[in-house]
């Protein structure tokens, strides 16, 4: 029976998708994290109203503030899911906060004594088997930690992400996607735009940043400047004193990454996450 499931492309129209799930009034909702906010931001714009009673948010990080702003929208709870299509569910969040790793599934370690690159090693399936698989690119911080809920072993502590979609300080800290998070999702929760389309960041040098970004000219909510100002602001808060140079382009090619960074990271006499 699939007639209480309504699966929907995560790469269609926010607003056409909303419409579909006003129609379909779902008690979960899950999705992933840029869609989730899209959704949230259409809602309190009064495109459309639908009352899930949880959320789940998955594909990226998921910066406090946003979920703040997703669960005041849909006023419902907002729990976090970790996992990949090779692996498949590697951890969800309870209702303590914790984000406990499914161990009847998956086997996971990393790289690492604190925070390093996460193998995996599925437990379940057929055919090929997936042994201390790393492929996932993803830096993850373990932990052993006693939880409320009453869920025993070990729980990942931070998700900070790709590991080969980086940039790097002149400190030796590194930028993943769980800092970039910081840096655009306050376009939604604070701008309440979503003429953002789609970016792009290169890293030159340590001092030396440039910014593509495609923007919705069809949107008129937010000044074009306040926008680019914001990215900038947010980028020079983590970054510091470098130049910062954001550039609003037509189109991205989607053979190259959405990050880059010419530094080479052997440089660096230490690096560490941010």
């Amino acid at each position: 029976m699939f007639k209480n499931i309504l699966l929907l492309n995560t790469n269609g129209e926010p607003k056409e998708i909303l419409k579909k799930l006003e129609v379909f009034q779902p008690d979960f909702l899950g999705g992933y994290t840029g869609m989730l906010s899209h959704l949230a931001l259409l809602q309190e714009k009064g495109f459309g109203r639908i009352s899930p009673e949880k959320v789940a948010s998955m594909g990226s990080c998921l910066d406090r503030k946003l979920r703040e702003f997703i669960e005041k929208a849909f006023n419902a709870d907002v729990f976090e899911v970790y996992g990949s299509t090779e692996s498949g569910p590697v951890a969800f969040e309870c209702e303590f906060g914790n984000l406990h790793i499914n161990g009847d599934m998956v086997y996971l370690e990393t790289l690492g004594e604190k925070a390093g690159r996460v193998r995996v090693t599925k437990l379940y399936g057929e055919g090929t088997p997936m042994l201390r698989y790393d492929g996932m690119n993803d830096i993850v911080k373990l932990n052993e930690k006693n939880c409320g809920c009453g869920i025993e072993g070990k729980v990942i502590e931070k998700i900070y992400s790709r590991e080969n979609l980086s940039i790097f300080r002149r400190d030796g800290g590194v930028l993943t996607d769980s800092v970039f998070a910081k840096i655009f999702s306050p376009l939604i929760y604070k701008l309440k735009t979503t003429k953002v389309k789609a970016t792009k960041v290169i890293q030159h040098s340590l001092d030396k940043i440039e910014v593509k970004v495609i923007i919705d000219e069809k949107e008129d909510d937010v000044d074009e400047e306040e926008i680019l100002s914001e990215i900038e602001d947010n980028l020079k808060r983590i970054l510091g004193d470098v130049e910062i140079n954001i550039k609003k382009v037509k189109r991205l090619s989607k053979r190259t990454p959405m990050v880059t960074s010419r530094v080479n990271r052997n440089g660096f006499s230490r690096l560490f996450y941010l």
